[in-house]
């Protein structure tokens, strides 16, 4: 696999290899074409994701005080907090660093 592993770069090698471990190869092509169906029609549906905001340094650090302690007890959780239910984009490190000084005022 060159470059990402994901969808967009090895989804031929991934459904290649499901192909492999679920098809029946001694069925003929129709019979494997309605299996592939079949099996396609149970996945799983992604839900939509919600459009987010970028948001400054300072109100991401205020959303953090409102629920550090109380749900949220480590920065990836707060994180998929911020993100999924406040509907704010930080980038991770960015995030990280927040996260960091928000806990030190809190210990200080």
């Amino acid at each position: 696999m060159v470059g990402r592993a994901g969808t967009r770069t090895d989804f031929a090698a991934r459904a290649l290899d499901d192909f492999m471990r679920y098809a029946d190869l001694s069925a003929n092509a129709r019979e494997q074409a309605d299996m592939v169906t079949r099996r396609l029609a149970a996945a799983v549906v992604p839900r939509a994701r919600l459009p987010q905001r970028r948001a400054d340094d300072a109100s991401i650090q205020a959303a953090l005080r409102t629920v550090i302690g109380s749900s949220v007890h480590s920065s990836a959780k707060a994180l998929a907090w911020l993100r999924n239910e406040r509907g704010l984009s930080c980038e991770q490190k960015r995030f990280a660093d927040l996260y960091r000084q928000v806990i030190l005022e809190g210990t200080t």
